[in-house]
């Protein structure tokens, strides 16, 4: 459940605290079990207080229940399978919790339930209670936005959207049609396994001051690292936001560009332009890949050596595959050229079979195969 004081939006009224906690978390706090991506609860709190500063976290009801008895088997793996685990009665199963805090100059109501993940892990139910708030808490700012890409993998687009809203003019609609046109950050690339470069929008292209060959200035940076984009754009919106409040309360100062960062090429209405990714099945670009076609891509992955299941998993981490991780929810022409790529020979006797294994090793960190 989410209360706010005041529901509608003032028009024109920028969200820096909501386009900030819907900023995905790099890879780096990213952990995976049983085949789910999570970020432990510390790191969720460490984001949550740096952005909304202080909250309130309170428990407003108990879940309680029963808990079945597991019986013991006797070739069991472990020693608690082969012990099995005794009924519990009327013992703390999860709970429900309530966030407070303020967003954007709102102050914000949160309710959620966390649950226990195994009752018999812990020896009484304040330690049950307490992993159950852990989960309740990443719950509750997983409705903020927060961590919110883990749950909708590659159909997240809150922080691209809210970008848009703060960049372009024009309705919340609006800012959606646009991010589904648009596409989210990308990096350098990956030894040709990439989608193919998009044809840039004209009006866009119109809009970008062009640079003269010998102009004088300085000479422009390597492409930043698409995690180090969105750091830049996070630290500019940060500084931005302290000198509004600064000139709010002094009369003094305006709005400034934080030299932060690497040198981006600007368009000529100083606002930056999204970088763009791989088309998502539902957006008006995404094209559907021939089946034939995920059939040639799966049996290159078998003739190189790789698993289904770590060439999945390598679409999945890479920046350039939306997260898509299934060939089949792949835009086309990107699985055409993944497959023409995996099919070449290098002039130096190298296959494309070669270099995808290795790209699949290095992003799995060697666990390929």
């Amino acid at each position: 459940m989410i209360t706010t004081d005041d529901i509608r939006q003032a028009p024109n009224a920028p969200m820096h605290d909501l386009t900030q906690l819907a900023r995905p978390f790099p890879p780096g706090f990213i952990e995976r079990k049983d085949g789910t991506d999570y970020v432990a609860h510390h790191v969720v709190t460490q984001r949550l207080l740096s952005i909304v500063g202080p909250f309130d976290f309170e428990l407003v009801e108990i879940i309680r229940g029963d808990v079945a008895e597991v019986a013991p088997i006797p070739n069991g793996k472990s020693r608690r399978a082969r012990t099995g685990t005794p009924a519990l009665h009327n013992i703390a199963v999860g709970g429900v919790w309530r966030l407070t805090c303020e967003i954007d100059g709102r102050r914000v109501r949160i309710e959620e339930i966390g649950d226990v993940g195994d009752v018999h892990n812990w020896p009484h139910d304040g330690a049950r209670l307490k992993d159950a708030a852990s989960d309740a808490l990443k719950r509750c700012a997983m409705r903020l936005g927060l961590g919110l890409h883990l749950w909708a993998q590659e159909h997240y687009f809150l922080d691209r959207q809210l970008w848009a809203i703060l960049e372009q003019p024009g309705s919340t609609a609006e800012a959606e049609e646009a991010v589904a046109r648009q596409r989210g950050p990308a990096g350098a690339g990956l030894d040709g396994f990439e989608p193919p470069a998009a044809e840039p929008d004209a009006e866009a292209a119109s809009a970008v001051a062009p640079v003269a060959p010998d102009a004088a200035g300085p000479a422009e940076e390597p492409a930043a690292d698409p995690a180090d984009g969105q750091l830049d754009l996070a630290d500019q919106r940060v500084a931005e936001r302290g000198r509004q409040r600064r000139a709010a309360a002094t009369g003094e100062g305006g709005p400034a560009r934080s030299g932060r960062g690497r040198r981006r090429s600007v368009p000529a209405n100083g606002r930056s332009q999204p970088d763009r990714r791989m088309p998502v099945r539902g957006t008006a670009e995404w094209e559907q890949p021939d089946e034939g076609l995920a059939e040639r891509f799966e049996a290159l992955v078998e003739e190189a050596g790789v698993s289904i299941a770590d060439a999945r998993e390598f679409l999945h981490r890479s920046p350039h595959y939306s997260g898509v991780s299934d060939p089949r929810d792949l835009h086309g022409p990107t699985l055409a050229r993944l497959v023409e790529r995996m099919g070449q020979k290098d002039a130096d006797g190298s296959s494309g079979l070669a270099a995808f294994r290795a790209k699949v090793e290095e992003v799995l960190g060697g666990t390929s195969g």
